[in-house]
């Protein structure tokens, strides 16, 4: 997996560039999220506990994923964890308004966003945030692999399979790891849409603003957290480790930010 930071702040660009200096698979942008190559297929959308509209860049967010993206990041928010909102860190992987759609057209968004609690700022939030959202792809790839093996593996005469079977009917049934339940959304009643695996995930800069005095501060926090997940390259085998995703396909991480953890829910575990 491909870890793009994309951000218009050059000096938080800058940062970021020191920072992630020496990791393999990340690459450092100065530009807009709007203007992502084409090969991106998730977008990380940094917000507030309550998934609440409040600044400029979920406005442009918004446009370009789809206003329901947020709207669903809330729901889930106030469902598994209440009005007074979720930890920081706490990821949901959310399909866009381009994955209910068919078009091959070049400037199609992403299918995916990953939302991810970052707001209100606090010093280990940056950190947090990345380390969830990384973990969160990780363990929608498992299930997305998973899928394809389950799907590919036709039960034969004698309960042996075959793999590389065609029919849809004969495919073992998918459980609690399929993407489905990992996404844990339904478009329009139509279900979900089949989403590959996750290979460039865009991410700008988590609690930061352009001009902020913390720049480099929020860069050194990513860059750490991503280290410590392990070579984002090979993200997916170290996504279980300290993680729960279950039905809901949310990374819950209890931060200092908050004086009293809440109780991990169905839809996701807590970080210590």
């Amino acid at each position: 997996m491909r870890l793009l930071i994309c951000d218009a702040d050059e000096q938080f660009c800058d940062a970021a560039r020191r920072h992630f200096s020496g990791q393999e698979h990340v690459e450092v942008t100065h530009g807009r999220l709007e203007d992502l190559p084409g090969d991106v297929d998730c977008v990380v959308w940094p917000g507030n506990c309550q998934a609440l509209p409040a600044s400029r860049l979920d406005a442009a967010l918004a446009a370009l994923l789809g206003a329901a993206t947020l709207e669903h990041a809330r729901a889930r928010i106030l469902d598994e964890f209440g009005d007074d909102g979720c930890p920081i860190g706490t990821t949901f992987l959310l399909p866009t308004a381009a994955s209910s759609r068919a078009s091959q057209a070049d400037s199609r968004p992403p299918p995916c966003a990953a939302f991810v609690a970052v707001f209100p700022r606090c010093r280990e939030g940056p950190g947090l945030a990345m380390r969830g959202v990384l973990e969160a792809v990780a363990r929608y790839n498992d299930a997305a692999l998973a899928e394809a093996s389950a799907a590919a593996a036709v039960p034969m005469a004698g309960g042996r399979s075959k793999v590389g079977g065609s029919s849809a009917s004969a495919a073992a049934p998918r459980e609690e790891l399929s993407i489905g339940h990992v996404l844990g959304l339904s478009l329009g009643g139509g279900g979900l849409p089949e989403l590959a695996p996750i290979s460039c995930v865009a991410c700008p800069g988590l609690g930061t603003f352009t001009g902020s005095p913390d720049a480099d501060e929020v860069a050194a926090g990513m860059a750490a957290a991503a280290a410590r997940v392990g070579a984002i390259g090979h993200a997916q085998e170290t996504g279980a480790r300290g993680s729960s995703v279950g039905a809901g396909g949310a990374v819950g991480s209890v931060s200092a930010c908050r004086s009293t953890p809440p109780a991990a829910s169905s839809g996701g575990g807590a970080l210590g």
